[in-house]
């Protein structure tokens, strides 16, 4: 495993020019997947990965070899007719031929991305391509071009004339089609990313395919890996928020319980405390006459009566009834014993 950041070589290029130039022993092959951050993986593979075709097998285009119904399709449609010479077009189907062959090896589905009515063969958020790769997880689209390279301009002698007298601007560079291809692939996976490999003067894409099935494949295992990891933690959660719910739930009726207690403690003795007021309002009231005699026996008489109300053992001695606490309710307790929501 390896950093692949700023300043660090460009480890992509090596294991090409390694397989390339047959530098692994034992017909062995470096294989290059693409990590979460910037880091690169680098592993030693036996040949027998690549199921198909060897690199000189794909580039020979002399050698029959059958189409896979998806790449027969599109050169039926003349998907690639802006690919020139014809010679680089066949090239590309080749490539495209290559990569789907070893999918359908591995038991990976492929089909062609038909052209919608515009003309533009659309896969998936906005990702145009030829072929899409149905892997567990995810669908990979894959599309190709071809590379253009800036030249001098050659001004005409109309161009010329036009210009001298000032009618027309004449561009000082033209860009060229050349042979060189390069092949792009992009995911609907949650983060996705645009990966690119291209012919360079010193290695062709013959030799990189085993990196582009590579990344494909890695892009299934990182999204399966992500789907997974997501779904324990959504169990974690659940657990998580089942157990604050069971302590909150307990702590509310436990509340409930000391509220009620003191509740009763609390009737019980200002109970108990009226009742001695009431006998020294008795004694008051036997010092009074008249009218005021009646006046003090009528309030002395209602007093008695509420405070008979305040006896805590009129409802019995047993556990209180409590009504399930609300959604707020359950909240507020969670939050006093320390748990936090989190998304």
């Amino acid at each position: 495993m390896r950093e692949a950041s700023d300043g660090a070589p460009n480890y992509s290029h090596l294991a090409g020019i390694i397989n390339g130039r047959n530098l692994v022993p034992d017909g062995d092959r470096l294989l290059l997947s693409r990590l979460s951050g910037s880091r690169v993986e680098i592993r030693l593979a036996s040949a027998s990965d690549w199921i198909t075709q060897t690199p000189h097998e794909i580039a020979d285009p002399k050698r029959a070899r059958k189409s896979h119904p998806a790449v027969a399709a599109l050169r039926a449609e003349k998907a690639l007719a802006h690919i020139t010479p014809a010679s680089t077009r066949a090239r590309a189907f080749r490539l495209l031929n290559a990569l789907a062959a070893e999918a359908a090896a591995r038991d990976v589905e492929v089909s062609e991305i038909k052209a919608d009515r515009n003309g533009y063969r659309q896969g998936f958020g906005g990702y145009n391509g030829y072929l899409m790769f149905h892997f567990d997880a995810v669908r990979c689209v894959v599309s190709l071009s071809q590379t253009s390279e800036r030249v001098p301009h050659i001004v005409t002698p109309a161009e010329a004339e036009r210009q001298r007298r000032g009618y027309a601007y004449v561009p000082q560079h033209d860009y060229m089609k050349t042979e060189r291809l390069t092949i792009h692939a992009d995911a609907d996976s949650r983060y996705s990313r645009r990966e690119s490999w291209s012919d360079t003067r010193t290695l062709a894409l013959e030799y990189r395919l085993h990196d582009v099935l590579a990344a494909l494949v890695s892009r299934d295992e990182a999204e399966k890996a992500r789907i997974e990891r997501e779904r324990l933690e959504a169990i974690e959660r659940r657990e998580r928020e089942a157990t604050a719910t069971a302590r909150a739930t307990e702590a509310y009726y436990e509340q409930r319980r000391i509220d009620a207690l003191l509740t009763d403690f609390a009737q019980f003795t200002r109970r108990k405390e009226l009742t001695d007021f009431l006998t020294v309002m008795d004694g008051h009231a036997a010092g009074l006459d008249g009218d005021d005699r009646l006046a003090a026996e009528e309030w002395i008489a209602w007093c008695r009566q509420y405070v008979e109300t305040l006896d805590p053992f009129a409802r019995g001695l047993a556990m209180p009834d409590t009504k399930p606490p609300s959604y707020k309710e359950l909240t507020e307790f969670k939050e006093k014993l320390g748990y936090r929501p989190y998304f």
